[in-house]
């Protein structure tokens, strides 16, 4: 009789050892927050739209942006554009960690305006994601004095003078 006792002590302790072994070792990675937080320059015309997401009505001129990404996770930037006028794109487009990322916007030699969208995707937590709509002036905006831009504009982030304008991508 006191072998049984004994033997039942011994297995209740073998399995108590063995629950508290596999949850100790569990960890639940997903479920860790990650931060991802996207900051924009103070002069840039950028308007809130809701938590996810924004708008920037950028204008005909080129510019280069720097946006500041802060991040502990991967992150990457694709963009949609409307008729596929491409006028834009960002150096680098993706990463791991904290970042300045170049929002590059061309020239627009046209009369209308360049609109598209800007994702900005935190992989690892969806939700944690931007759009950014933009919005770049064409002539049509701009008072009789303007004079038209060059199709191209320098870029430092992307090393140099990009040569062309939104029909040509």
């Amino acid at each position: 009789m006191k072998n049984l006792i004994s033997l039942k002590a011994i297995a209740l302790f073998v399995s108590m050892l063995a629950c508290s072994v596999t949850f100790s070792g569990c960890s639940d990675e997903d479920s860790d927050s990650i931060q991802a937080e996207v900051v924009f320059p103070s002069d840039v015309n950028l308007t809130k739209i809701d938590q996810w997401e924004s708008s920037i009505e950028l204008e005909q001129q080129g510019t280069n942006i720097p946006i500041e990404i802060k991040s502990n996770s991967e992150w990457e930037i694709y963009f949609s554009f409307d008729d596929e006028r491409y006028f834009c794109l960002t150096y680098p487009n993706e990463g791991v960690g904290d970042a300045t990322v170049n929002l590059c916007v061309f020239n627009n030699p046209t009369d209308e305006r360049c609109t598209g969208k800007m994702y900005i995707v935190f992989p690892k937590d969806l939700g944690k994601s931007h759009i950014v709509q933009l919005s770049q002036k064409g002539d049509i905006d701009n008072d009789d004095n303007f004079e038209t831009p060059v199709p191209g504009m320098y870029c430092p982030g992307c090393k140099g003078f990009i040569p062309v304008g939104p029909q040509q991508l």
